[in-house]
C-alpha cells in the first residue's frame, strides 16, 4: 500500500500538461505548438491523438534550448 505522501508524489509526477496549459505556461501559441510537435522538436507523449507534456521535460528542454548572452 502507498502511504498518502507517497502517493501525493506519484501524482505530482504524472501531472502531465496538455497543448493549452503548456501555451499559457510558456506564451507560445497552440498552433506554435503543434508546429513544434509535428517537426518533433519539443519533447512530448502521444496517446492515440492526444498530446501531452511532462512538465520536467518541458523545463530540460527549456534550458536546453536558452541562449546566453554574448561578453563582448
Amino acid at each position: 500500500m502507498i502511504k498518502n505522501d507517497s502517493a501525493a508524489h506519484v501524482k505530482k509526477r504524472l501531472d502531465l500538461m496538455d497543448v493549452h496549459e503548456l501555451s499559457e505556461l510558456v506564451k507560445i501559441s497552440v498552433s506554435s505548438l503543434y508546429t513544434l510537435i509535428s517537426q518533433k522538436r519539443i519533447p512530448h507523449i502521444k496517446v492515440g491523438r492526444l498530446v501531452r507534456f511532462s512538465p520536467d521535460r518541458i523545463l530540460e528542454w527549456l534550458n536546453e534550448n536558452k541562449v546566453e548572452p554574448q561578453n563582448d
